[in-house]
């Protein structure tokens, strides 16, 4: 689906412009002053060190979604087992990215749009606060799943919808075809009259014909 890899793409481009981001230590200006001694640099908080954890797990989530969407039926179906296996075992964020990962590839013959969504309406508030990067892609694939199931429904509508057309398009059918039956016995009851009046009309001719008197020959 060429929805699911460019928003994908996009998460990507998102989680690792995040983990640019942390702040550079500026040196101090050079002066006349005798050097005095700085401080040993203070290490960056834990939290720093969790979001790059989880940047390049959310990365390593996209490289095996790009993977797994080119592999044929059969081998899917056994990832997508495997995976299922290792999830029961280890309900952890990242698993459960993982299956959901595969429940969207598209053309999959084990697709679940349940249990998709009930993966990721769990997965969206237990993956971090707002800045996760797992919760930014898990947020991003409950919003793309959201928006497919919604299509899904507006073509189950329509498809519902073409049988009571059809009957209603037999029915303008029939209508017409029963007033071009009415249009065509009018015309033969016209077309009875015309050679009713035809036929007459020679009958006469015929009996004028053998009433007049011949003529002999000299």
């Amino acid at each position: 689906m060429k929805l699911v890899r460019e928003a994908l793409m996009v998460t990507t481009a998102m989680v690792i412009a995040a983990g640019c981001q942390f702040p550079l230590v500026k040196p101090a200006p050079a002066n006349d002053t005798p050097a005095v001694q700085t401080p040993a640099p203070v290490p960056p908080p834990p939290m720093a060190g969790e979001i790059a954890k989880d940047n390049l797990e959310v990365v390593e989530l996209l490289g095996y979604f790009q993977r797994v969407s080119t592999l044929p039926q059969d081998e899917l179906r056994k990832e997508y087992n495997a995976v299922g296996a290792t999830f029961q075992r280890d309900k952890s964020e990242l698993q459960r990215l993982r299956l959901a990962l595969l429940l969207m590839v598209p053309g999959a013959s084990f697709r679940d749009d349940a249990k998709l969504a009930s993966l990721l309406e769990t997965a969206v508030p237990r993956a971090g606060d707002a800045s996760s990067p797992q919760r930014q892609l898990a947020w991003t694939l409950q919003k793309l799943n959201n928006e497919r199931m919604r299509q899904v429904r507006d073509e189950q509508k329509r498809v519902e919808l073409m049988p009571r057309e059809d009957a209603k398009r037999v029915d303008e059918l029939n209508t017409q075809y029963k007033k071009l039956e009415g249009q065509l016995a009018d015309e033969k009851r016209r077309s009875d009259e015309l050679q009713k009046k035809l036929d007459a009309l020679l009958s006469i001719e015929r009996d004028l014909r053998s009433r007049s008197p011949q003529r002999r020959p000299n």
